[in-house]
């Protein structure tokens, strides 16, 4: 009821992660809905905030122009709202990919930046698989908002990835937040990481 024509949509509703077959279709019920509402209007702009899941979780360096090839519940949701909203008759169309997201508020706990954080206030322990050795990019909450203000402003269209574009592992994450701890703040290693991958991202075209 509150969509005009010339509207910018941004379309971030989601169940995250998608775990199984029921956040899928929930996440893919709201997107269809974003799209009913969409249909008989002429809006200016229509954003989807996706995921970097899309890519799927090899080893190697990312770009817009990656093969998409999600083998992840979350990212084969992800993939699919873009691929819904891809059929919307709009002129600038705007698909935003963050990687693994950190910040004030985060609640989804997820291994990185946010469960170390929240680790070390509640017990002074952090905690990572095996040798943390995987290497993956965080990028903060404050810059993602940005770059989709930018985007909304610049008109900009096509796929953006939203990363820092330097990648750190999960070992070196968690010694440089122990780092900024209180005293007595300590690192540990639980479990194993069985086969860790290696993430970075080519980050010239943000």
């Amino acid at each position: 009821k509150i969509l005009r024509d010339g509207d910018t949509v941004v379309h971030a509703a989601a169940v995250v992660p998608a775990r199984n077959s029921v956040d899928v279709s929930q996440n893919l019920l709201m997107t269809q809905s974003v799209l009913d509402a969409i249909l008989g209007h002429e809006i200016a702009q229509l954003v989807v905030i996706s995921s970097d899941a899309v890519y799927g979780s090899e080893s190697g360096v990312v770009t817009e122009a990656s093969t998409c090839s999600p083998d992840s519940m979350h990212g084969i949701m992800s993939l699919a709202r873009e691929m819904m909203c891809s059929e919307v008759k709009v002129p600038v169309f705007t698909i935003v990919r963050p990687t693994a997201i950190y910040g004030a508020g985060d609640p989804h706990n997820s291994y990185g930046p946010n469960r170390f954080i929240k680790q070390m206030i509640d017990s002074g322990e952090i905690t990572f698989f095996g040798e943390g050795a995987a290497i993956r990019d965080h990028v903060f909450i404050d810059d993602v908002t940005d770059v989709i203000v930018r985007a909304i402003t610049m008109r900009q269209s096509g796929v953006i990835n939203i990363a820092s574009g330097q990648s750190i592992s999960f070992a070196a994450l968690a010694e440089l937040i122990c780092q900024s701890g209180p005293d007595g703040s300590r690192i540990a290693s639980v479990g194993s990481e069985p086969s860790p991958t290696f993430r970075n991202y080519d980050i010239s075209n943000l």
